[in-house]
C-alpha cells in the first residue's frame, strides 16, 4: 500500500517529508521516564546554550542529555558545530547541567576516541612522550618552511 516501511511492518519509516525537529524526535520511554515527562524541557534548556539552537534540525545534538535515546536516519542533518565550540558551550553551562551531559558536548564516538587517546598517552613513559613531542615540533617546523 505504501512505498515505504511503516513501524507496524517492523522497520524504520522512510518518510519523504523533511527531517523532524530535534524537539519532535522520538525518545525511548525507558530513558524519558527518569524525568517524569519534563525531558523535552530539560533537553531544550541544555541545547539552548548552542548558538544554532533556533535554526538547527539535527535530531542528534551533543548538548542533549537524551542524545543516546534519540535516533536518526541517513537523510537527517548532522550537527555541523565544531567540536571545540560545542565543548565551550558545555563549559559555559551550570554544574548541574554539565553533569547531565556525559560526553562533555561531544558526540559519543568523538568522546570515546579522545578518552582512548588520553589513556594511551598516559600509559607512555616520559621518554616516549618527549620523543613524540620532538617529532611533532620537527614536523611543524618543516611544514612552516615549506609554506614560505
Amino acid at each position: 500500500m505504501y512505498p515505504f516501511k511503516t513501524s507496524k511492518q517492523g522497520g524504520w519509516i522512510n518518510n519523504p517529508l523533511p527531517a523532524p525537529s530535534i524537539l519532535t524526535t522520538t525518545i525511548k520511554h525507558t530513558k524519558s521516564s527518569e524525568f517524569n515527562g519534563k525531558y523535552e524541557d530539560l533537553s531544550c534548556s541544555t541545547m539552548s546554550f548552542c548558538s544554532r539552537f533556533q535554526t538547527c534540525s539535527a535530531p542528534i545534538c551533543p548538548l542533549d542529555p537524551f542524545m543516546d535515546a534519540r535516533y536518526e536516519t541517513q537523510l537527517d542533518p548532522k550537527c555541523r558545530m565544531a567540536k571545540a565550540t560545542r565543548h565551550k558551550y558545555w563549559q559555559s553551562m551550570p554544574e548541574d547541567m554539565k553533569r547531565m551531559l556525559p560526553y562533555e558536548g561531544y558526540l559519543r564516538s568523538e568522546f570515546n576516541r579522545m578518552t582512548a587517546a588520553r589513556e594511551r598517552w598516559d600509559r607512555l613513559s616520559e621518554l616516549a612522550k618527549e620523543n613524540l613531542r620532538n617529532l611533532g615540533k620537527k614536523a611543524l617546523e618543516k611544514s612552516r618552511r615549506v609554506k614560505r
